[in-house]
């Protein structure tokens, strides 16, 4: 069977070869274990067809995400798990042998492909084939970093950017093409992922701390972690959730969703604004909401896995003005609409709920 997706392969490299055994050994369980950690992250929607120390192989096909932000998140989010682990794995050993030494020198290359592949069941299980399939495969073997001295990427090829309509996302990416006397010319875009890590890193967490806490909300989703985020920050749902008339979001850095935007809906003949202060890409973000007599309330969204379901919190925190005399204000005010708000995060929830069994059993069948 014929299908449409989306083409990922994986690998770490870094290692030159080693003669000696237990430099050789190391080096091995070194791998496995990072490989290891991108497999694991590698959950639905994805699916990984092919394992072994390298390549990793994955597909995800087409309409099983809503936004190629989501997507461009997944695949940094791959980045900051391996270089997690790395960094574990360097701070646990004592070991001097050069494969030891080495860990910090390792690198995770990735590259995304988008087009057709056939389904086959080979002794029961799942084998793809197809062009597509040796044109990501091949392209992991490319001189990205030597013609644009980015040792951790990620290359979206033309294909890949075009199914996941970027845009204005890959304004911040670079141009590369690679050509190859059997497959052609093929062009892309090179993803700096250590430069996003880095500043995801240095950045400050903004969340709403306990001690602040006004009131929560929760509810389990029968989805994956990816695609409940992704039903919950794409605009169209975001809206739906809010039961807004309209919904825009201003202030995008490169045609990305994320800290510094605003985000505008429109009730009737009321605007409500809320300003993106965090965003943490399936963990949670955070919301600076602006509540009568000109206060400030900010709520964290925050995602969690559970062993069948993804678990959803919203957390309020309690309101603040420009100073105590203001603040108390808004408290009495906001003191007669915390049911309100509490029943109508409660039906947004149920909402999302709703699209999402709808839509994902609809892509099912």
């Amino acid at each position: 069977m014929r299908q449409q997706g989306y083409l990922l392969v994986a690998d770490i490299t870094g290692y030159s070869e080693f003669r000696d055994p237990e430099e050789l050994a190391h080096a091995e369980n070194i791998l496995r274990e990072l490989f290891g950690t991108l497999i694991g992250q590698l959950k639905a929607p994805w699916e990984i067809h092919e394992l072994g120390t390298d390549p990793i192989f994955a597909c995800l096909l087409d309409g099983d995400i809503l936004q190629g932000q989501t997507l461009l998140e997944m695949v940094e989010h791959l980045y900051r798990l391996f270089t997690k682990k790395r960094e574990q794995i360097l701070q646990n050993t004592t070991c001097s042998c050069k494969a030891c030494e080495q860990i910090s020198a390792l690198s995770l290359g990735i590259v995304v492909h988008h087009g057709s592949f056939i389904v086959n069941e080979v002794a029961g299980a799942e084998r793809l084939s197809g062009e597509d399939l040796a044109v990501v495969h091949t392209l992991l073997r490319n001189r990205i970093t030597e013609a644009t001295g980015v040792e951790m990427y990620a290359f979206f090829t033309e294909a890949a950017a075009n199914a996941m309509s970027l845009g204005e996302l890959v304004h911040g990416m670079k141009i590369h093409t690679e050509f190859y006397e059997q497959l052609g010319q093929h062009g892309g875009f090179v993803h700096d992922l250590h430069s996003i890590w880095k500043r995801t890193k240095e950045s400050r967490r903004i969340y709403v701390d306990t001690k602040n806490l006004y009131f929560r909300v929760e509810g389990d989703f029968p989805a994956p972690l990816a695609i409940v985020w992704d039903y919950l920050t794409e605009p169209e749902r975001w809206r739906q959730r809010l039961r807004a008339n309209y919904l825009s979001i201003k202030g995008k850095s490169q045609g990305r969703v994320g800290v510094g935007c605003d985000q505008h809906c429109v009730f009737g003949k009321q605007v409500k604004t809320q300003t993106i202060v965090d965003w943490r890409p399936f963990d949670y973000f955070t919301t600076d909401l602006a509540t009568p007599f000109r206060g400030t309330m900010r709520q964290t969204t925050q995602l969690s896995e559970t062993e069948d379901s993804t678990r959803v919190s919203w957390y309020f925190s309690k309101p603040t003005g420009r100073n105590l005399a203001h603040t108390l204000l808004i408290k009495l005010k906001m003191a007669f609409a915390k049911g309100r708000m509490r029943r109508d995060v409660k039906k947004g929830r149920q909402i999302i709920y709703d699209l999402m069994e709808t839509e994902l059993a609809e892509g099912q069948s």
